[in-house]
């Protein structure tokens, strides 16, 4: 529960700042940590993560990870115009968007509702 407030927290705080800046820096990094160490295995062995290329297909482990935090993120119980953030969330775990998307986005969301 902690970890989905404070992704809407941020998230709905990055809407809000401009697409470059240093508060908007901070916010996305903030975040990103949320949602990677939330929904996703982050721990290596030795001194550094291993990535893969971009063409590198996913395993069944990553696949599994993805749709489960992809099921976390649509039970959210949002506001009525808020669902842009599970959209754009939705998005980043599937690696559809990026997480200036939620600044880019703040003029307007997915369905034209302003914010």
């Amino acid at each position: 529960m902690a970890r989905t407030a404070a992704h809407k927290h941020f998230a709905r705080t990055a809407a809000h700042q401009k697409t470059s800046g240093r508060l908007s820096s901070i916010v996305l990094e903030k975040l990103s940590g949320v949602l990677a160490y939330s929904f996703f295995d982050m721990s290596f062995k030795g001194d550094f993560i291993d990535i893969p290329p971009n063409d590198q297909l996913l395993s069944e482990v990553k696949v599994l990870e993805i749709e489960q935090a992809v099921a976390v993120v649509q039970g959210w119980k949002l506001r009525e115009n808020k669902h842009w953030v599970k959209d754009i969330s939705v998005g980043i775990v599937r690696g559809k968007k990026d997480y200036f998307d939620f600044t880019r986005g703040k003029a307007e969301n997915s369905e034209g509702v302003e914010l």
